[in-house]
């Protein structure tokens, strides 16, 4: 059954989350410096009379809790939204542009920070309806590993038996949701590799060692330990991103840095990966005489949705969007999340919610950490509505 009273503080606090969202792109922060930010969501929490913490496990996470008055079985359940940006500059010819140089919100972070605020509003007003406690959490830096396992380590998801979480996305058309059950979003590392040779003049390269030469030859093999270290029936990317190298055109460098990306699902398929590459990279530079340094960052884990968590989101969420507008992704996804620390602790579900308008918006516009990126307002009233009722749902089932 619908609950029009959703719908409708939504329609009501829409100006107010609209506002606060273009507030947060002016202004967005790095991961780990989202001060302003986090000082911001504790306002905002205060004026509602929300109890909330600040510095929740590092110097920016924000937890706040919702309690109910209304019957029922006195569940936990958790929300959780983030909040940086990243080092991009924004396109100057958008309407809405960061004031912040060479920062700016590709991701939407601005949006999930906003519209999880309006849906805190919505679930205040809506607390003699439910018992229990929602707990609603403002992560800091998920571009770079993420505040979430200093919540766990604070223990603030012991108590927890479901936590749900939403991303504004740009693969998913707008008015529609997409969820997964299982393996939503993947696993990665980040690959840092630094090649040593031995600098010289181009026109002598017996007299060097080239690692621009053994960086080439690394970046095009690479593709071989996909293709032949793991199972056809397993995902695995693994790609660069970055090369650098050398000051001058005739000059041999002493030394290459690169860096990428492994992205896959499983544990077993990660190792794979890893004794691959490092095996190829020791047989490259051995053989001409160089050495290597690699070593792995970020590393997280899969986006695991729990069965019926998902299946529930998306009985909500249909309530919402219409049935016909929510869909059961056949794929996974290739990005990774840090929600992903949360599946592994309680059951927990991350879905989308779309922001692309096709030809509404200029072209590339939903394309994330793009300086085109940028997405209409009117998707925060579907975003904060749609948690509201999943929430709602959940603890008055």
């Amino acid at each position: 059954m619908v609950d029009n009273r959703i719908a409708a503080l939504a329609e009501q606090y829409y100006p107010y989350v609209r506002d606060l969202r273009h507030e947060f792109h002016r202004y967005p922060e790095l991961s780990w410096k989202e001060f302003r930010t986090s000082a911001r969501i504790v306002e905002e929490l205060e004026k509602m009379g929300v109890p909330c913490e600040a510095h929740c496990g590092n110097e920016t996470n924000v937890a706040a809790y919702l309690r109910g008055t209304g019957p029922g079985a006195g569940r936990t359940i958790m929300l959780r939204a983030d909040m940086d940006a990243l080092p991009i500059q924004e396109e100057s010819s958008h309407e809405l542009c960061s004031e912040n140089p060479g920062v700016m919100h590709a991701c939407a972070h601005d949006g999930h920070v906003a519209g999880m605020l309006g849906a805190v509003r919505i679930l205040k007003d809506l607390s003699d309806q439910y018992a229990g406690t929602i707990k609603v959490i403002f992560e800091a830096g998920e571009e770079d590993g993420g505040g979430a396992n200093d919540f766990i380590r604070m223990g603030l998801l012991d108590d927890v038996e479901a936590l749900f979480g939403c991303h504004l996305f740009g693969t998913v058309k707008e008015g529609r949701a997409a969820l997964r059950v299982g393996n939503f979003m993947s696993a990665s590392d980040a690959i840092w590799i630094t090649i040593r040779g031995l600098s010289g003049h181009s026109s002598t390269p017996h007299l060097a060692i080239d690692p621009v030469n053994i960086a080439a030859q690394l970046i095009t093999d690479a593709q071989a330990v996909v293709a032949r270290l793991v199972p056809p029936t397993e995902i695995a990317v693994l790609g660069f991103s970055t090369i650098h190298g050398g000051t001058a055109f005739n000059t041999i460098p002493g030394e290459v840095k690169l860096s990428g990306s492994l992205r896959c699902f499983n544990e077993e398929t990660r190792q794979r990966i890893h004794t691959g590459l490092e095996g190829l990279l020791k047989g490259l530079t051995e053989a001409y005489g160089a050495s290597y340094e690699l070593r792995y960052s970020n590393s997280m884990p899969a986006v695991i949705n729990d069965e019926r968590l998902t299946k529930f989101a998306a009985k909500s969420a249909a309530k919402v969007l219409g049935e016909d507008h929510v869909d059961m992704l056949r794929d996974p996804q290739m990005g990774s999340e840090t929600f992903a620390y949360y599946c592994d602790k309680v059951p927990s579900c991350f879905y989308y919610i779309g922001i692309d308008a096709d030809n509404r918006m200029p072209e590339g516009h939903n394309l994330h950490h793009n300086s085109s990126f940028c997405w209409r307002d009117e998707n925060l009233r579907l975003s904060m509505e749609c948690m509201a009722q999943i929430a709602l749902d959940y603890m008055t089932q």
